[in-house]
């Protein structure tokens, strides 16, 4: 709460988001149910509902350019802040002598900052459409899929998803057909993923684990809001670096009131982390 004064006018900023629907298909507008894809349940053609979550925390930090400004309702002092997040059932205490907010249920954090904004297959879609997909481009195709997890269930589940409204058989023939693919440098769909997953080398879950030079400044800035992923996602990294005796800083915030853009608590992104980088090569 120290970065922010009042009277406050709550402004969220949101980049562009990862998120994209099923080529052909309407979004359906509502949060994943654990079925493929949104799309395919029976007879569901809901539009989207147009509601933003509601919640947004005070900051001052600048989004990424080019991204979305929301503001909202002006409050005069703190306490009217805090109520307006407490209207339908308390999940923010303030303490006024710490000037300090905290959250008492996560699970009414979710419910009013952390709504999901990606369909099942958030990352690898079905149809190849997410963004992520077209990382894992091969010299013969332009996207490609990477999720194992994915291709697995699709061929497990097949009876079962074929009887879901807009579903296709071709789904999971064209996991396993993209997963058998290598990149120019001959490495496969595996190598590249882990590759792009920090964890690899970060966690003993994987065997990439003690494999490879880890930088010794980390610098991590997320949009508490963002819906693309889970808060844990952001989390886990910062405290597989803290445990990593190669790092020696890790600098580590989630901003309040941040979608997925950008986010800082105060002043610039560029600014800032133009800052970091000098404090850095002075240590």
């Amino acid at each position: 709460m120290k970065d922010t004064k009042f009277p406050y006018t709550a402004t969220s900023m949101n980049g562009p988001s990862g998120a994209a629907q099923q080529s052909g298909s309407k979004h359906s507008g509502q949060k994943p149910s654990g079925a493929p894809s949104n799309n395919m349940k029976n007879g569901n053609n809901s539009k989207p509902s147009g509601k933003k979550p509601s919640g947004s925390m005070p900051n001052g930090g600048a989004g990424a350019p080019g991204g979305s400004q929301s503001s909202g309702k002006t409050y005069k002092t703190v306490q009217s802040y805090i109520k307006s997040l407490n209207k339908n059932g308390t999940w923010v205490k303030y303490n006024a002598k710490t000037n300090t907010a905290k959250i008492t249920s996560l699970k009414a954090f979710v419910t009013h900052c952390k709504e999901a904004s990606k369909d099942v297959g958030a990352f690898d879609g079905l149809t190849r459409q997410q963004t992520e997909n077209n990382l894992f481009a091969t010299t013969t195709r332009k996207n490609g899929h990477f999720d194992s997890t994915m291709s697995n269930l699709l061929s497990e589940n097949a009876s079962k998803y074929a009887k879901l409204k807009n579903y296709k058989s071709s789904y999971a023939s064209a996991f396993a057909s993209d997963l058998k693919q290598k990149d120019a440098q001959g490495n496969t769909m595996t190598t590249r993923l882990n590759m792009y997953n920090p964890m690899y080398y970060l966690s003993d879950y994987y065997k990439g684990y003690n494999t490879t030079k880890v930088a010794k400044y980390w610098r991590i800035r997320t949009g508490i809001n963002q819906g693309d992923t889970a808060l844990t996602v952001e989390t886990n990294l910062a405290l597989a670096l803290k445990q990593d005796s190669q790092v020696k800083s890790v600098n580590f915030a989630t901003v309040w009131g941040q979608g997925h853009t950008e986010a800082e608590r105060t002043g610039n992104n560029e600014t800032n982390f133009i800052k970091w980088v000098n404090k850095c090569l002075k240590n």
